[in-house]
């Protein structure tokens, strides 16, 4: 075998190890990180949804990825309801079991 023959058999299974290599990094990481990111960006739109909640009490001027996933609980200073609301509208749930009012008391004991 001349050197251009083994030159040439080195440079093709160098390039071969590189390119597997590439392919099992993609398969490996990139989901991962992927998912990572989906995480952290879906949290930052959760806490600007939220915020912007708080101050306007609707949901008129937010955008948010997924309205459908996003859902913003009121509880009102009395009463045996809550109002659950989204980009799509609010819904009165009222509460009738006692065990739930009596936790609904608590957390309005607690804020």
């Amino acid at each position: 075998m001349n050197l251009s023959k083994k030159t040439f058999t080195y440079s093709a299974i160098l390039s071969g190890i590189i390119i597997t290599l590439i392919i099992v990094y993609f398969v490996l990481m990139l989901p991962s990180l992927y998912v990572d990111y989906i995480k952290k960006s879906n949290f930052k739109s959760m806490q600007k949804i939220q915020e912007s909640y708080i101050k306007d009490k609707n949901y008129n001027n937010v955008y948010s990825p997924n309205p459908s996933g996003t859902m913003s609980i009121n509880i009102p200073k009395d009463g045996n309801y809550i109002y659950a609301s989204n980009g799509f509208g609010t819904a009165k749930l009222t509460i009738k079991d006692d065990e739930l009012v009596k936790l609904i008391d608590k957390v309005r004991y607690y804020s």
